[in-house]
């Protein structure tokens, strides 16, 4: 009795521990779907962000920016007194490539960074936004890498756990099997002992 009431106990726990694990399936595989749709997301925004950084360094910028008495005159006296756009090639370059990019891949981020190009003085906002957003954009690889670790690594615990109960199951099994033949044996089993003993 003690014996079937242990595999009954361990029996619901397997199941208890195959339903999790069953559970648990396709929670990782959506994780590791979103870790992969996300890292292809941020190589995206960091390929945009790199191409409208290597436009606005490009020569055709700096012709554009060199035509200012400000940039002229050297950083000391670099004060803006007013801005034409239609002579900022590079920045409208950078502008419809940022813009394209965020299209595609829906990212809020390169929006935000298109939006901050129209301002007036560009650079300093748009340069410092782009490394906090690079920033993040490491943050949340970290995170989602952290997430995707713990999923495995619970996924394989509960596996060893499966394995260990389904061989407790099986050890309980032959105990009982073997408790029954020593009780129903014919000739040798407790039963038929019983029956000797109250004959004699």
């Amino acid at each position: 009795a003690n014996k079937k009431s242990q595999l009954a106990e361990a029996q619901k726990q397997k199941a208890s521990d195959e339903a999790f694990l069953e559970s648990l399936i396709p929670t990782c595989e959506s994780k590791a779907a979103q870790y992969a749709e996300r890292k292809v997301l941020r190589a995206n925004e960091e390929a945009a962000v790199a191409e409208a950084i290597s436009i606005l360094n490009s020569d055709d910028a700096f012709a554009s920016f060199g035509k200012t008495d400000a940039t002229k005159s050297g950083a000391a006296k670099f004060i803006q007194l007013r801005s034409v756009r239609k002579h900022v090639t590079g920045t409208k370059a950078a502008q419809d490539v940022l813009k394209q990019a965020a299209k595609d891949a829906h990212s809020a981020r390169l929006v935000k960074v298109v939006a901050l190009l129209q301002a007036d003085n560009v650079f300093d906002e748009v340069l410092g936004e782009i490394d906090n957003m690079i920033e993040v954009i490491e943050e949340e690889g970290k995170a989602d890498k952290k997430k995707f670790e713990w999923c495995a690594d619970e996924r394989k615990e509960k596996k060893a756990t499966v394995a260990s109960k389904k061989k407790s199951i099986t050890a309980l099994k032959k105990s009982i099997n073997q408790l029954v033949s020593d009780i129903d044996n014919e000739k040798t089993g407790y039963k038929a002992q019983i029956v000797e003993t109250e004959q004699d």
